[in-house]
């Protein structure tokens, strides 16, 4: 599935990042230190990112598809854990508030975004169909 940036649903800053909610998916950008950077060369390339964001996908954190998160949890501190399968969990210090109401968005967002998906995968792309129809009705374009 492609990410189609557009405006963030939800922002919350905190002194060391700042978490954007999006209709697909969750970003959480580290400010300006030796992290941020390091983070931003490996997200311009997506080859980098699929390797050595890989390897460091506990320390530097990467763009979420909503779909892919299996739970969100909030513990009594305010903590928001984002628990993804094949990946390193999220584990984000907000403060009760606002992990109530990020968990309470991404519960609602998280069912419609698995149902885009499983409809996108359902749907049968033009390029598989369209050279047969021409073999069979023998049809020019």
């Amino acid at each position: 599935m492609e990410l189609v940036w557009k405006d963030p649903i939800l922002i919350i800053e905190r002194p060391d990042f700042v978490v954007k909610l999006h209709k697909e998916w969750i970003d959480v950008d580290l400010k300006e230190t030796g992290k941020a950077k390091l983070e931003a060369a490996i997200e311009k390339d997506p080859l980098l990112r699929k390797t050595i964001g890989f390897i460091l996908q506990s320390t530097v954190p990467s763009d979420v598809e909503l779909c892919d998160i299996k739970s969100v949890e909030v513990d009594e501190k305010g903590q928001l854990k984002l628990v993804i399968p094949r990946h390193a969990d999220i584990v984000l210090p907000l403060g009760v508030d606002d992990a109530n109401r990020l968990a309470s968005e991404l519960k609602d967002l998280i069912p419609l975004a698995k149902t885009r998906k499983k409809a996108d995968e359902k749907r049968v792309h033009l390029h598989t169909w369209w050279p047969y129809y021409i073999f069979v009705t023998g049809s020019r374009y």
